[in-house]
């Protein structure tokens, strides 16, 4: 997350990076859980659902990094063999999104 508005910073005015932030935050935090359980329903129309299911791989999955219900519920601490996969995938995102973010930065007059 801190990629993403450091990204938006870059491209929009302090205001703006602000607002989309709170936005990003909420949006990314929920987006992927909620259209994932939408996707295991079936709601969307077999035509569309490649649409949803391939913006599951596109959007920062936040959702993913909420260990809230696991502390909650004292679940018993994971394998670095469930963990390696998420903390790669992390880093992928955050240098994906600075790389956006680097692009748009040179671009600028200092």
């Amino acid at each position: 997350f801190v990629a993403v508005v450091i990204t938006l910073s870059v491209i929009v005015h302090r205001d703006a990076t602000v607002v989309m932030g709170f936005l990003l935050y909420y949006l990314l935090g929920s987006a992927g859980s909620t259209l994932e359980d939408l996707l295991y329903a079936q709601v969307f129309p077999s035509q569309i659902r490649w649409f949803y299911e391939g913006l599951l791989y596109v959007i920062p999955r936040l959702d993913l990094f909420n260990i809230s219900k696991a502390v909650l519920h004292d679940v018993e601490p994971r394998s670095w063999a469930i963990v390696l996969p998420f903390v790669a995938y992390a880093a992928c995102c955050c240098t994906t999104v600075l790389a956006i973010g680097a692009l748009a930065f040179r671009r600028k007059d200092l």
